[in-house]
């Protein structure tokens, strides 16, 4: 048997209420935030990562990764199979270059891991779940590997297949039962303190076994402070922003048709930007608005007007 089939995949790289609750997952130190004390919890888990690289105690052959299912800016999500167990797992993988906080790749891959690991231990089924997490080297990279839960698809798939294919819409059942899942995922990330700050259908994950829908991609997400009720920073995609967001930035477009943020004058609620996201993507899923965010388009351009 091949030492993995990782072998044969191509990979990206680099694209005061204190209180922390320490468990331990088999061998691995999961470090629960509560409410969050974000700088320490980073601190614990980056020493468990130098532990595991300088140890090398990972068996790689346990995992026949398979296709690519996901891509963002920091990683790439790979579908795999646990050939010990059988079960299927979603492996993201993050590169970056050297094991600290002086290297932004790294701190952020790190900042996600601890995140997903306080709201993991809740157990909610509207937010996605981190099983470990271990570094590897392949050809000279470095690469952090979260091991996921994995799901068959998101919602931004669904939509295309019951509308665009089969002109079939949810109803009104069926969508109060998604949103019932994800505000019970964002009941708990407030609880703990964290906003998302990038909802959006490819962000929301579907597991057909259970029929339940997670929120997912907590690369932009952010700890606030306790009694932190407003970000001066923004995150996301443009088209799924609060209309408050466009109304305090000056929105640009390089070179490459990217979107980028100018002068900003920010002082808004995440909260309430992520729910207006939300709201954004279940009128997409009853077909009021097209897929070409036109109507948020419209919102933000008779903003501007009024400026």
């Amino acid at each position: 048997m091949e030492s993995n089939n990782f072998e044969t995949k191509s990979l990206k790289h680099r694209g005061k209420d204190e209180k922390m609750t320490i468990r331990m997952n088999q061998n691995q130190i999961i470090v629960v935030i509560e409410p969050s004390d974000l700088q320490s919890a980073m601190k614990l888990q980056i020493e468990q990562i130098k532990d595991k690289a300088a140890n090398k105690n990972y068996n790689w052959e346990i995992f026949d990764i398979k296709q690519e299912i996901g891509a963002g800016t920091f990683g790439q999500v790979f579908a795999s199979l646990d050939q010990k167990t059988g079960k299927k797992y979603a492996l993201k993988f993050i590169g970056y270059d050297d094991e600290s906080d002086q290297d932004p790749e790294f701190k952020a891959a790190v900042r996600e891991i601890v995140i997903m690991q306080t709201l993991s231990q809740t157990n909610c089924q509207g937010l996605l779940k981190i099983y470990d997490i271990y570094p590897c080297i392949k050809d000279d990279n470095k690469y952090l590997v979260i091991v996921m839960e994995l799901c068959d698809c998101n919602l931004m798939e669904l939509l295309k297949v019951r509308i665009e294919e089969n002109k079939t819409k949810w109803t009104d059942e069926e969508l109060l039962y998604i949103l019932y899942q994800l505000v019970e995922g964002f009941v708990i990330m407030k609880k703990h303190n964290v906003t998302h700050r990038d909802i959006k259908p490819q962000n929301i994950l579907y597991c057909q076994a259970d029929k339940s829908y997670k929120i997912a991609d907590l690369g932009g997400a952010k700890f606030l402070k306790p009694k932190q009720a407003q970000l001066n920073t923004v995150r996301g995609s443009p088209a799924y922003w609060a209309p408050e967001i466009y109304f305090f930035c000056d929105l640009q477009k390089d070179k490459e048709g990217r979107f980028f943020v100018g002068k900003q004058h920010l002082n808004y609620d995440p909260y309430t930007s992520d729910v207006y996201s939300v709201g954004i993507t279940f009128l997409l899923m009853r077909k009021l608005i097209p897929f070409d965010m036109s109507f948020n388009l419209l919102v933000k351009s008779m903003i501007y007007s009024s400026k």
